[in-house]
């Protein structure tokens, strides 16, 4: 079997180091009711710096794998920001889709930086990668787990995301008592209404299982 990497909610490529500037928050919730939110990205370099923002309506496939089209249900002011040396700016967020949503909405955020003067499609060479929830009211999420042919399944019947991060899985085999299956677990963003089949170690899981629980141990 293949390995498979899960992706979690947010993650940096080396930027600070590389380019003196941050940007917060990296991951927001932007509730129905309010459809604004914004950014705040502060140059601490010696030179001016500029990005060019884009956003991506955000899913996942089976095997965990993140899937990005472009989208127009966000609209970011400036989409261009010029940053001189030490000054800092307040982007700002607006959710421009439907207002009547059942389930919460993810989105990728993404500031690209280019040097100034030069056009869209130059070669970038690291970027900030942010995430964006668009969550109708009272949403939850609701994991579980279950086996089907020798294969793991989890599924997030939610209406809102949840990040599994250390945690565990116990198969309960009725009379015969449980299994905890004792290696260590990906960290695995669950996005609203999602599933993923689940790469364990051959002979590890019991064959005959009644049910599975999700353990969700404190970090």
């Amino acid at each position: 079997m293949s390995k498979i990497i899960f992706f979690i909610v947010t993650f940096l490529y080396s930027i600070s180091a590389l380019a003196n500037v941050m940007i917060t928050p990296l991951s927001m919730d932007i509730d129905i009711k309010k459809p604004v939110s914004s950014y705040t990205i502060e140059n601490k370099s010696g030179e001016q710096q500029t990005y060019l923002v884009k956003t991506y309506y955000r899913t996942m496939d089976s095997m965990g794998r993140e899937i990005n089209k472009e989208t127009k249900e966000l609209r970011i002011f400036p989409s261009k920001i010029i940053l001189n040396p030490s000054q800092s700016k307040r982007i700002k967020v607006m959710y421009l889709g439907k207002k009547a949503i059942p389930d919460e909405r993810s989105y990728r955020v993404i500031f690209e930086p280019i040097t100034v003067g030069e056009q869209e499609g130059v070669k970038f060479n690291y970027k900030f990668v942010t995430s964006v929830y668009v969550t109708p009211e009272k949403a939850e999420h609701n994991l579980v787990a279950k086996m089907d042919a020798g294969k793991i399944y989890i599924q997030n019947l939610g209406n809102k995301h949840a990040v599994l991060n250390n945690w565990g899985l116990v198969f309960n085999q009725g009379s015969s008592g449980e299994v905890t299956y004792k290696d260590a677990l990906p960290t695995i963003n669950m996005l609203a209404k999602s599933h993923v089949v689940l790469p364990i170690k051959s002979g590890i899981a019991p064959q005959n299982v009644n049910s599975i629980d999700i353990l969700e141990f404190e970090k």
